[in-house]
């Protein structure tokens, strides 16, 4: 005998789930993820840019910045100066 869900006892996560269409579900699951990937690059600028400003002003420990190339300027790495 299965038992009845009961819907609030449910996360409202959950009753968006089952709720949604599961064309809808995908195209909300392609688009969260593209999302968090635009989110996660611009932490990063972010956090370069703020690092980059505060050893122009002194604020930070002394950093190397090398790229890995002349043509690609968003790929770095840091080292600290000695």
């Amino acid at each position: 005998m299965q038992l009845p869900i009961r819907m609030n006892t449910l996360p409202a996560c959950v009753l968006g789930c089952i709720m949604m269409a599961c064309v809808l579900l995908q195209f909300t699951f392609v688009f969260s993820t593209a999302a968090a990937c635009v989110a996660s690059q611009a932490m990063i600028s972010a956090a370069f840019s703020i690092i980059q400003q505060s050893i122009a002003l002194g604020c930070f420990p002394r950093l190397t910045v090398r790229h890995v190339s002349e043509k690609v300027q968003y790929i770095c790495f840091l080292f600290l100066d000695s």
